[in-house]
């Protein structure tokens, strides 16, 4: 009965559409007269006229509440209140000692109404739970999107700075090969300035030890051409004789 009282039980009466139980076929006077023989259009005019639905005001407010607001003290008053607004008359529903009396339409509109402020609220806490999964989705995809640009300017750095090394390794490889090509260039030259420095260097030191040669050549000469010159007596008598022999 428990389980009974908090749900919304239905009654459902079965009623043959024809006597030969066949498809599709549909016998107005069967129905009516079954309708008829089991108290259904009676049923349906007593519940039209009276109020079907007996609620206590604890078991109303357990259900409505969340219509209702914070409970009061005098929860008769307050059941009285909710429903004048929701522009209900005073032919759609009673206030009794204990009991809420209502039609049945009554109590479908405070279904429909009831339904309508939880899909509200449902569809505000979904979105706020879609937010915060967004948000977590846009914060994480944040930081990988962070983490992968750190990373690619991280690469790129790198590769600048090999970049830069291998230029500058270059640019080291030209300059020690300009500088050793202009340290060869002016070797050469000094080698070529002390070859013909040492060219002139030999030569004058080569004339001038020509120069004492021939000085010394000539001195012994003339040393040799004085040793072997002859006496006056002995000029004479050559000289004479030569005169003779050229006379004869």
């Amino acid at each position: 009965m428990e389980t009974l009282e908090r749900t919304n039980p239905h009654f459902i009466r079965c009623i043959k559409s024809n006597s030969r139980k066949a498809p599709c076929q549909f016998d107005e006077d069967l129905v009516l007269r079954q309708l008829r023989y089991t108290g259904m259009v009676q049923t349906v005019q007593i519940r039209k006229a009276g109020y079907s639905v007996r609620i206590s005001f604890e078991d109303f407010y357990e259900k409505y509440q969340f219509l209702m607001g914070v409970r009061r003290s005098d929860l008769a008053s307050q059941i009285n209140l909710f429903l004048q607004g929701m522009d209900f008359t005073k032919e759609h529903f009673q206030v009794g000692k204990t009991k809420v009396f209502m039609r049945e339409s009554q109590k479908y509109a405070l279904e429909e109404e009831l339904r309508e402020k939880v899909l509200a609220r449902i569809v505000v806490i979904q979105r706020w739970v879609r937010a915060k999964l967004t948000r977590c989705r846009f914060l994480h995809t944040r930081r990988s999107a962070i983490i992968l640009q750190s990373a690619v300017r991280g690469w790129r750095c790198r590769e600048g700075v090999n970049q830069m090394r291998l230029r500058v390794c270059k640019a080291v490889e030209i300059q020690a090969a300009w500088r050793g090509f202009v340290e060869r260039k002016r070797l050469i030259r000094l080698k070529q300035a002390a070859i013909i420095l040492q060219a002139h260097w030999r030569g004058r030191c080569s004339r001038i030890r020509y120069v004492e040669l021939r000085e010394e050549w000539k001195r012994v000469k003339e040393e040799e051409r004085l040793r072997h010159k002859p006496e006056p007596k002995e000029e004479e008598e050559a000289t004479g004789t030569s005169t003779l022999e050229g006379l004869l």
